[in-house]
């Protein structure tokens, strides 16, 4: 495989949003985690997250992740977290919202990539003045996979990824309810101090609310202790 490649499919995500429809909004997800190797098969994590929406104008979402993860083997790890987000809702105002979730995740390499398969369930525990959700938390499982290249004598390292989000409990219908197409560098800044800067294209229908269509640009910096 010629190693301009996997550009080529960066290059096609980043400017794909042209092609799936009209912009609706833009987004920008900036996160900090940190990672603490507790034994050579358990780390905890901590990350926040702060998310600005409507053209990245306001602050839509204050995100606090805490939880571990645990290596089976050099191939398969599990992970359980708590997320406590902080919402602000046009009509009236900030909220919280908390959310439960594991997952299961499958890495292997082939050459120079890395392929990436994960299956997550989650439940989010929704406010009671939440209108459209007063009588069910929702329930999802979501499939991720990813795609790697590991450049030759290059630091940087492209990926691309797709993540659907399947209801279980839709009062409506259950369906594939979310859509997301990304792709991304991954750059070491340090021993210690790794960075990500990724574009996403997020379809959001989950049959209650209006269908929607987010253009994401996000910035990630992970620290491991």
């Amino acid at each position: 495989m010629n190693n301009k490649t996997p550009f080529f499919f960066l290059f096609f995500f980043l400017f794909s949003g042209v092609i799936l429809g009209q912009k609706k909004d833009f987004k920008s997800w900036n996160s900090v985690q940190v990672s603490l190797e507790l034994t050579k098969k358990l780390d905890l994590k901590l990350e926040q997250e702060f998310r600005f929406e409507n053209n990245a104008s306001y602050l839509g979402d204050y995100l606090t992740i805490a939880g571990i993860s645990y290596k089976i083997n050099k191939l398969l790890q599990v992970r359980g977290y708590y997320r406590y987000q902080i919402n602000r809702n046009p009509k009236i105002g900030y909220q919280t919202i908390k959310r439960l979730y594991g997952d299961i995740r499958l890495k292997e390499r082939f050459s120079r990539f890395d392929i990436l398969c994960q299956v997550r369930y989650q439940l989010s525990f929704l406010p009671d003045n939440d209108a459209d959700f007063t009588y069910f938390n929702p329930q999802h499982l979501r499939h991720k996979i990813q795609v790697a290249y590991d450049v030759p004598k290059n630091k940087l390292t492209p990926f691309v990824s797709y993540e659907m989000y399947q209801a279980l409990n839709n009062p409506i219908k259950n369906t594939v309810e979310t859509h997301r197409y990304s792709a991304g560098l991954d750059f070491p800044i340090s021993n210690q101090l790794d960075a990500e800067i990724y574009y996403r294209i997020e379809k959001e229908n989950d049959l209650i609310h209006k269908a929607k269509l987010n253009y994401i640009l996000g910035i990630g910096l992970s620290i491991n202790l």
